[in-house]
């Protein structure tokens, strides 16, 4: 079974959920939220490179070297691509590789359950709560993960200076912006999904969970892929299987049990192999 990722419903439809009775379309709703919520950050971030007065072509050269983009407005889905790229770095790892949430590691399907419904249902004044021990970790995630996406030229571009990064960096506290408010909304809906990435059924049965992605220069392949170039006119003429080579990927896809759900890939200019 193979479906495609289109961002809508909200998380209420998760509610009153029990852990035996994860599915993928449970998974699969919670992507999308995670995905709208990559794509509304990335926009912001786009805005404010436009804003600073960033050559857009060269900060899409720069994130996905060797891959000219159809049209310039395309540059959004690179950007979309490395908002993305950060935020599911090491998605597959129970700790995200962090040493600081190394005890996760031990984490049954049930722990995580537990955690994905505590967290879902906390406002964004409880799990910024310094003084909340309870979401220690994962406040120790948001840390690392701006500090990873948000680099300090960039910082200092579109605001002038890296007051948010050195509050992120000495902590405790977190910046009181409306940037850093959607960033921590971002990595709330990620952290999420990867809790139910494993309540689902562990992550690493042989029917698991799994996150991929698509290497540049490989043949298109519609039953692993969506390409986000679909429905353009101007790309009609790409029509060729063997003309079809992917770009970059803008977002993984997974494999939760036998369900498939296609990444999202740019294609490359036909003819082109990048």
């Amino acid at each position: 079974m193979e479906v495609r990722l289109h961002p809508g419903r909200t998380l209420a439809s998760l509610d009153e959920l029990h852990v035996s009775g994860l599915n993928p379309t449970h998974f699969l709703t919670a992507l999308r939220h995670a995905v709208k919520s990559i794509r509304s950050f990335s926009k912001s971030m786009l805005s404010s490179m436009q804003a600073a007065g960033w050559d857009l072509a060269a900060a899409a050269a720069a994130v996905h070297p060797g891959v000219p983009l159809r049209r310039a407005g395309d540059a959004k889905f690179v950007f979309e691509s490395y908002v993305a790229m950060k935020m599911f770095a090491n998605f597959h790892r129970r700790d995200f590789n962090f040493s600081f949430l190394d005890e996760r590691e031990f984490y049954e399907r049930r722990r995580f359950f537990e955690e994905f419904t505590e967290l879902k249902a906390a406002s964004a004044s409880v799990f910024l709560d310094v003084r909340n021990t309870r979401w220690s970790g994962f406040g120790k995630f948001l840390r690392a993960k701006y500090l990873s996406l948000v680099h300090a030229r960039m910082e200092t571009a579109f605001f002038g200076r890296q007051e948010q990064r050195g509050i992120v960096s000495a902590g405790p506290g977190f910046p009181e912006s409306s940037w850093f408010a959607e960033f921590a909304e971002m990595a709330r809906r990620v952290w999420l999904l990867h809790c139910l990435f494993y309540a689902v059924d562990g992550g690493e049965e042989e029917d698991g969970a799994s996150i991929f992605q698509v290497r540049t220069g490989a043949r298109f392949a519609e039953v692993y892929m969506e390409s986000v170039n679909e429905g353009r006119t101007e790309d009609a003429f790409c029509t060729a299987a063997e003309d079809r080579t992917v770009g970059f990927t803008v977002v993984p896809g997974f494999r939760v049990g036998r369900t498939v759900i296609q990444c999202r890939v740019y294609l490359a200019r036909p003819g082109r192999r990048p």
